[in-house]
């Protein structure tokens, strides 16, 4: 009886810590074009298009486009990303992202600055974002606490 009250109050504990995090999984393909500068510096204009699930039985799609400038090692040295999305439920959110990390995968936030219905609870809250690629496919999981 003591080990059943035990796991019990376990898995309580355990679904009131999931139930404070917004976790995603997107994944989807992007586009890039490229200059180059005599120093190798590569400025990007970049756009993606995916869909995504959450923790919450939510799913929708997204869509993100900016601008990343990388240095002549790799590494990001600027970078401007805006998404917008929409779930199922029509509501949307826009988030501005931030990374400076290396560009074929890395980690980064990302900042609600609008959203509709659920997403506009979020406006503000800064979230953490891991990101890798393969080919033009791309890759991302993210985590938002919500208390």
């Amino acid at each position: 009886m003591r080990f059943l009250i035990i796991n019990l109050l376990f898995t309580l504990l355990l679904e009131k810590l999931y139930a404070e995090q917004l976790i995603r999984r997107v994944a989807g393909y992007s586009e890039v074009e490229k200059h180059t500068l005599s120093d190798n510096t590569i400025i990007s204009h970049y756009k993606n298009k995916g869909t995504w699930t959450d923790n919450k039985s939510n799913y929708g799609t997204e869509q993100c486009k900016g601008t990343i400038v990388i240095n002549p090692e790799g590494k990001i040295v600027e970078y401007l990303l805006f998404c917008n999305g929409k779930d199922y439920k029509g509501h949307t959110y826009t988030a501005k992202l931030k990374r400076s990390s290396n560009m074929d995968a890395g980690t980064g936030y990302y900042l609600y600055i609008d959203g509709t219905g659920f997403w506009k609870k979020l406006i503000g809250k800064k979230c953490k974002y891991a990101i890798f690629y393969l080919d033009d496919a791309y890759f991302t999981s993210d985590q938002c606490d919500l208390k």
